[in-house]
């Protein structure tokens, strides 16, 4: 399991450094977007890609590093990579955010440490009316959580001081508000779970009707200045962000969310 998650965790931020790169350096200058792709472009992160695929027994590994050092135009790189737009995870007002909850009613599937930020006032009834809307159209609602007992959290304390619980509970408490007002045989669609104990999340992502919302966690206090990217559904990149959500999600521990 580890490995699956570290080999994932891997190619995604492969992907989204050429996304980045690409995407970003034909941005105007004085735009995020170019500072991220500048600096991914200056920084060891370039050398460490290139690196891997030329030390790793790789499908294509020559191609992809060729590519790599070519920078192909920026539309070529957002109509293989199916990038709409990079900046701030929290450059958007809740406006943005809330269009995402307000227009999605097939899937809605969330990873992160805690994504107590949708329990936030300006956030919390877009949400928990898109979770409703979810599970009664008979769509797909799963919520992956960072496990706050877990030696993951463990490791994150002690690396930067961060413990989580408080705010998965603020979490739990505002799903088990859905929880309770669904009829008994929806009640188990509600689909919280939690992480392996070991397993920390490499990334935040929510997966929509139309797109995914993707920011990198890095070695970091605070993950409030991390860089988002937005993804088409039907990229590539989302599927296989989705494919990895699923495979990720029978070994997580289900919430009760009657004992909140």
């Amino acid at each position: 399991m580890g490995r699956r998650m570290a080999r994932a965790g891997i190619l995604i931020v492969l992907v989204v450094g050429l996304a980045l790169i690409g995407f970003g350096l034909a941005q105007p200058s004085q735009t995020l977007a170019f500072v991220i792709g500048s600096g991914v472009m200056s920084s060891l992160l370039a050398s460490l890609v290139l690196g891997f695929f030329t030390s790793r027994s790789l499908g294509g590994q020559s191609e992809l590093a060729d590519k790599l050092l070519q920078l192909e135009k920026a539309s070529e790189s957002r109509a293989r990579y199916g990038v709409t737009f990079i900046d701030d995870k929290y450059f958007h007002k809740p406006e943005y955010w809330n269009h995402l909850s307000d227009n999605t009613s097939k899937q809605f599937l969330l990873i992160g440490h805690a994504l107590n930020t949708w329990t936030q006032p300006e956030y919390k009834k877009a949400f928990l009316e898109a979770v409703s809307r979810v599970i009664r159209n008979k769509g797909d609602f799963c919520m992956i959580l960072l496990d706050p007992d877990g030696e993951a959290q463990k490791r994150i304390i002690a690396a930067r001081g961060r413990n989580y619980r408080t705010d998965i509970d603020t979490t739990l408490h505002a799903l088990a508000e859905v929880h309770r007002a669904l009829p008994a045989n929806l009640k188990g669609k509600v689909d919280v779970r939690l992480l392996a104990p070991a397993e920390q999340p490499l990334y935040m992502a929510v997966i929509t009707d139309s797109s995914l919302e993707f920011s990198p966690y890095f070695a970091r206090a605070s993950t409030r200045s991390a860089p988002h990217a937005s993804f088409a559904i039907s990229s590539p990149f989302a599927n296989t962000l989705i494919a990895d959500f699923q495979s990720v999600r029978p070994s997580c521990n289900p919430v009760n969310l009657a004992n909140y």
